[in-house]
């Protein structure tokens, strides 16, 4: 695959990833901190270095998919957790520490039933 094509599948790539995440385009430059018209260069296939694809990792982005393709191997989000992932992007950056530490308390006090045995 020529570097073109190449350029063009990871923008490719990184939309599909977005919309995964049902993220529009201000959410996801927000994650950045850049201008929405900074991350369409992105779509387009300008190229992302390596902090902005750590940053993104860690707001949950599939990132070996975006960046090489590959099989996605966790299972895809349901609803709910699409919603719960939307809620996580909807809270600054600086307040998403917070919404993780009542979502880890409040896992921790009501825990899900399993059924064993």
């Amino acid at each position: 695959m020529n570097d073109n094509l190449a350029m063009e599948a990871r923008a490719n790539r990184l939309r599909v990833e977005r919309k995964r995440l049902g993220l529009t385009q201000p959410q996801a430059s927000e994650i950045l901190g850049m201008r929405v018209q900074s991350w369409v260069r992105f779509e387009k296939g300008s190229p992302l270095d390596q902090e902005m694809i750590e940053r993104l990792h860690q707001a949950g982005w599939d990132m070996r998919y975006v960046v090489f393709g590959d099989d996605r191997s966790a299972p895809k989000l349901d609803g709910l957790e699409q919603e719960l992932l939307q809620l996580l992007h909807a809270v600054s950056p600086d307040h998403q520490a917070g919404l993780m530490y009542l979502a880890r308390a409040f896992a921790l006090g009501y825990p899900a039933q399993t059924n064993a045995g």
